[in-house]
């Protein structure tokens, strides 16, 4: 038998019978979408106040950002910014501060050996609660 001119592989085939329905669907959407004018019709008629609420807030992010890049330019506008970079706190706290006028004084040492000694309170009632946590437990499986 010769050998035919035109050969479809298999691969070939079922990569194109998967592929028709696909071609039927963009068709169908193109035939079937809106127009891009028509589709901004209907989002004015039904999101008008959804769209003017972004334009609002665009507009607040635009003095936001400019109160960014001109700092000092308004006062409220700083104490936001200021109040954004801490996190919504009202002020920061530096754990491992320096405290000039304590640093090297016997009054120093003292609030430092206070500071321990409550530091180790709370450890050791921690751990009291977990291992009465842990015995009660315990002594509910027995």
């Amino acid at each position: 038998m010769p050998n035919p001119k035109f050969q479809v592989t298999t691969h070939f085939l079922g990569f194109a019978i998967a592929c028709i329905p696909c071609c039927y669907y963009a068709y169908y959407l193109d035939q079937n979408t809106p127009s891009d004018e028509e589709f901004e019709v209907m989002l004015r008629e039904k999101y008008s106040d959804n769209i003017q609420k972004s334009r609002n807030q665009r507009n607040d992010m635009i003095q936001f950002f400019d109160g960014i890049k001109n700092p000092g330019s308004n006062e409220e506008m700083e104490r936001k910014i200021q109040e954004v970079l801490r996190g919504g706190r009202g002020s920061t706290k530096r754990h491992y501060a320096v405290d000039e006028k304590l640093y090297g004084t016997e009054e120093g040492v003292k609030v430092r050996t206070e500071a321990e000694k409550e530091a180790q309170l709370q450890l050791e009632k921690k751990k009291d609660a977990r291992l009465k946590k842990e015995n009660d437990g315990k002594k509910k499986k027995k």
